[in-house]
């Protein structure tokens, strides 16, 4: 029988040294399972993000608002200027609202200002303008589904009101806020870019209301 003495032990100790943690193969194959399905997830994640985006712009709306003015027909004769509203084939101005998006706007309010002061209905633009009974013709344009590469003539008007519409349309504003089918919002406007805003709040007091 040999004796070992406690400086012998503390050398044999020293040479069996513990297997580090990464050198175990059940933790290795633990670890890169684990990252396997990391990847696993965050790759559906994306999948699932980069579907949604597609199917969101698949139906983007874009309404486009434009003013038409023609003249062009004849020109008036003394006769007809004094006659005014009856000579219709004079001049012709119209206000159109355009689709020109992928998927349906859902037109949740529009305002319409003429020097910057909330305008309720076409009858209270034209009597701003001089003419007290002139109706014209006018499509409801608030509150509606516009289909994608649709159109609507939302105002039409004839002989001098035309013609006044014309020269005072750089005074004439109208915005419409919108939405797609997922509640993407926007704002258009006659004379200013469309932006993208969060939500459409109906503001009653200001609402056109035709």
């Amino acid at each position: 029988m040999f004796a070992i003495n406690s400086s012998q032990s503390c050398v044999l100790m020293a040479k069996v040294k513990p297997l580090v943690w990464y050198k175990k193969v059940e933790i290795i194959i633990g670890l890169a399972a684990m990252v396997a399905s990391l990847v696993a997830v965050f790759i559906g994640v994306y999948a699932a993000y980069l579907d949604r985006e597609s199917s969101r712009a698949d139906v983007w709306p874009r309404i486009e608002i434009d003013d038409y003015f023609n003249d062009s027909l004849k020109k008036p004769s003394q006769e007809n200027e004094s006659i005014g509203t009856k000579s219709k084939y004079l001049y012709k101005f119209s206000l159109v609202i355009e689709n020109v998006g992928t998927g349906p706007a859902l037109i949740k309010y529009t305002n319409v200002t003429y020097k910057s002061k909330a305008i309720k209905t076409w009858q209270e633009l034209y009597k701003v303008l001089g003419y007290k009974s002139y109706i014209g013709s006018y499509n409801t344009f608030g509150d509606r589904v516009l289909a994608t590469q649709s159109n609507i003539s939302i105002l039409d008007a004839e002989a001098k009101p035309a013609k006044s519409l014309n020269d005072s349309s750089d005074l004439l504003d109208i915005e419409i806020c919108y939405c797609s089918v997922f509640d993407d919002c926007w704002l258009s406007s006659l004379h200013g870019k469309t932006l993208e805003v969060k939500s459409c709040p109906l503001n009653d007091k200001d609402n056109f209301l035709q």
